[in-house]
C-alpha cells in the first residue's frame, strides 16, 4: 500500500466538524463541515467529499482491500465518469473517531433502530467519497438501488415474482405474521427492477410508474421528472450493469461455488447491491454514477446467500396465503420469454466486459444484444468441473421438490 494517502490529523480535527448523513450494516457516512475559513489551503482534498468509515466489529473487508478491489475489479468495467469517485485516507488522530461517535450519539433518534448502538471502529483507514449532492445552486440529486436487474438463475420457470420482489414479499409476509396475519399499514410495495429492462417496449407504463415513484420519493419537480425520463430512455448504464450481473453469475446462489471458473459470483452480488446516484441541474444533462461497490466476503456470506435463495423458492411462485401484494412485472405479465432482446439500447461497448475501448472479453457486441436469463457457465474447462456443476443442479432440483412437498403438507395440516 502506498504511503502518500491524505491524512485526517489534528489539523482536520480542529478545522472541520462532521455531520451524520447515512449508514448501512457495515459503514457510516458523514458530511465534512468547515469550522473556519482561514488557513485551509492544505485541506483542499476534503472539498466536495464525504467521509465514509467502517463500523466497529464489521466482518467486511478492511478499506485498503476494498479500495484495491474497486481499482482493479470495478473501475475497469465502467466508463470514465460512471463511478462515484473514492480514495483512501489515513486517520492519524483518534480524536476524530471520538468526534464521529459523539455525533452518532447526538443523532441517535435519526438513526434506524437496529443501528442505534453501532459505533465507528478505531481503524487507521477511512474513505473520502465524492459528494454527489454538493454541486452548487439549482442542483438536486436522487438515488436508488437497481438490485437484481435480471431474474435469479435459481428461480422456478413458472415464477410470478422476480428475485427482488420475492425477497420483499418474504419480508412483508413475515411482518404480517408477526402482526396477526394482517397486511401492515406501512407495507410499501417494492419497485420492481424488471420494469427497467424494457425501455423500448411500446407499453412503457411499468417504467413510467417506476420512475414516477422514484421522483416522488426524491421530491423531484415536473421539470426534473422529464429530465429523469429523458435520461432513462437514453442511458446505457443500467443495461450494461444488467449484462454484468448476468455474465458473472450464470448459476445463482444455490449453485455458486468459490472454485467455479470463468465467472465471479461475489462480483455479481456486489453489482446487485450497488446504488445509482443521479444529479440534476438546470443547464445540463443528468449525471448518473454508481456507488457502494464494495467487495463481498464469500466466507462470511456464502451460507446466508444460499439459505436466503432456498427460502425464496416458495415466494417466487407467490405461494403464501393470503398473498402479499407486490407490483412485480412478472405478475402482470406472467409468462415472459426467458431470453430478452434489448434492441439498440447501447453503444457498441454496452456489454464490453473490460470497459476499455477496443478490447472485448467473453461477449460479442452487436446492435441487438441477446441476453439470456439462464446463460451457460463460462469456461467450464474439464469434465470434472462440468460433472460437479450438474450434481449441484440436480441437488437444487431435488431440494426444491422436497421443499414444495413439505410446504404443501404444512398447509394441509
Amino acid at each position: 500500500m502506498e504511503s502518500n494517502e491524505p491524512r485526517l490529523d489534528d489539523l482536520v480535527d480542529t478545522a472541520f466538524g462532521f455531520e451524520y448523513l447515512n449508514e448501512g450494516a457495515a459503514n457510516i457516512v458523514f458530511k465534512i463541515i468547515p469550522l473556519q475559513e482561514n488557513n485551509l489551503d492544505d485541506l483542499n482534498f476534503l472539498k466536495g467529499r464525504l467521509l465514509r468509515v467502517q463500523k466497529e466489529g464489521t466482518k467486511a473487508y478492511q478499506y485498503p482491500e476494498l479500495q484495491e478491489y474497486w481499482e482493479n475489479k470495478i473501475r475497469p468495467l465502467f466508463k470514465k465518469g460512471e463511478l462515484v469517485d473514492q480514495c483512501l485516507v489515513k486517520i492519524t488522530s483518534w480524536a476524530i473517531v471520538g468526534k464521529l461517535n459523539k455525533e452518532l450519539g447526538d443523532k441517535r433518534s435519526q438513526r434506524r433502530e437496529e443501528f442505534r448502538n453501532h459505533l465507528v471502529g478505531y481503524s487507521p483507514w477511512a474513505m473520502l467519497v465524492e459528494d454527489m449532492s454538493n454541486q452548487g445552486k439549482d442542483v438536486c440529486f436522487a438515488e436508488f438501488k437497481p438490485k437484481w436487474l435480471a431474474q435469479s438463475p435459481n428461480a422456478p420457470d413458472d415464477a410470478l415474482r422476480c428475485r427482488t420482489c420475492a425477497r420483499s414479499a418474504q419480508k412483508l409476509y413475515k411482518k404480517r405474521k408477526r402482526m396477526g396475519n394482517t397486511q401492515p399499514k406501512d407495507a410499501a410495495c417494492p419497485r420492481c427492477p424488471l420494469a427497467l429492462l424494457h425501455m423500448h417496449d411500446k407499453n412503457t407504463d411499468h417504467a413510467r410508474a417506476w420512475l414516477d415513484d422514484l421522483a416522488r420519493e426524491n421530491r423531484l419537480d415536473e421539470g426534473k421528472k422529464e429530465q429523469l425520463w429523458e435520461w432513462y430512455r437514453k442511458n446505457t448504464l443500467l443495461p450494461r450493469l444488467r449484462a454484468f450481473q448476468v455474465h458473472f453469475d450464470p448459476v445463482g446462489p444455490l449453485l455458486a461455488h468459490p472454485s467455479d471458473r470463468g465467472y465471479d459470483f461475489p462480483l455479481a452480488m456486489t453489482l446487485r447491491d450497488c446504488s445509482v446516484f443521479l444529479r440534476f441541474s438546470n443547464d445540463g444533462p443528468v449525471v448518473a454514477k454508481l456507488a457502494d461497490l464494495d467487495r463481498k466476503n464469500w466466507d462470511a456470506k456464502a451460507k446466508l446467500w444460499h439459505q436466503t435463495e432456498k427460502d425464496l423458492l416458495f415466494f417466487y411462485r407467490a405461494g403464501e396465503d393470503p398473498p402479499v401484494e407486490t407490483k412485480c412485472r412478472l405478475q402482470t405479465q406472467p409468462h415472459p420469454e426467458r431470453a430478452v432482446v434489448e434492441k439498440k439500447v447501447v453503444e457498441k461497448d454496452v456489454i464490453d466486459l473490460t470497459g476499455e475501448e477496443g478490447t472485448r472479453k467473453g461477449v460479442q457486441h452487436t446492435d441487438e444484444a441477446r441476453i439470456d436469463e439462464r446463460p451457460a457457465p463460462v469456461d467450464v474447462e474439464d469434465d470434472a468441473a462440468a460433472a460437479d456443476l450438474q450434481l449441484r443442479r440436480e441437488k437444487q432440483a431435488a431440494e426444491e421438490k422436497e421443499r414444495a412437498r413439505s410446504l404443501s403438507g404444512s398447509e394441509e395440516a
